[in-house]
């Protein structure tokens, strides 16, 4: 780099080198105690890229086909329900824990290491429910193996059988409003849900 001085994150700030964040970004802010790096001050966002929708299906033995019908169930049965997730304090455990702040119930997480195993558990009924991103799960959805109760985003709702991610572009200004608002509301669903990075 001839005398120039070294990266603070593992690659110069020349203006060549993109990081294609995801949710994680926000969730990390608030999760861990400490970061080498802010965000928020330390990148310059640029543009969103695409937007993926996250689903909530639950296994065909749940008596319940809407997600009114589940917190129903839920405020009948307190702590027996439950719900899987990839991990704690990632966006399929925190979708079910805000759930759970905004509709005054209590399903009990069982977090497992990775995504795959958390779905595997609930098309297995080892598991009620899980929220994921929707492209792993749609297969199983169209094949009845698990019953798609809610899609995150309404417009999203009548496209949920097609597939992945919606492209998505925006200025860098729009971007980093984005990101002051997508960290806001994370910051307050980690805390709510008491995860903390192990």
């Amino acid at each position: 780099m001839n005398g120039a001085p070294a990266p603070r994150f593992g690659a110069p700030a020349d203006g060549y080198t993109l990081l294609f964040g995801n949710s994680s970004l926000p969730i990390s802010v608030t999760l861990y105690d400490k970061l080498p790096f802010d965000v928020l001050k330390d990148f310059t966002p640029i543009s969103l890229a695409a937007l993926t929708p996250s689903v909530l299906v639950v296994h065909p033995s749940l008596p319940v086909k809407s997600v009114k019908e589940l917190i129903a169930l839920a405020k009948k049965q307190p702590g027996k329900l439950n719900f899987a997730s990839g991990g704690v304090g990632n966006t399929m455990h925190l979708a079910a824990a805000l759930l759970n702040t905004m509709a005054g119930i209590r399903m009990v997480h069982v977090p497992y290491k990775g995504a795959g195993p958390a779905i595997v558990d609930v098309l297995a009924g080892q598991c009620d429910m899980v929220f994921v991103n929707i492209a792993p799960v749609l297969g199983h959805i169209r094949a009845g193996k698990v019953v798609a109760i809610a899609v995150r985003t309404p417009e999203m709702r009548e496209r949920y059988v097609s597939v992945g991610s919606e492209p998505e572009t925006s200025t860098p200004e729009q971007f980093a409003a984005y990101l002051k608002t997508d960290f806001g509301n994370w910051a307050k669903v980690v805390k709510a849900s008491g995860a903390k990075a192990e």
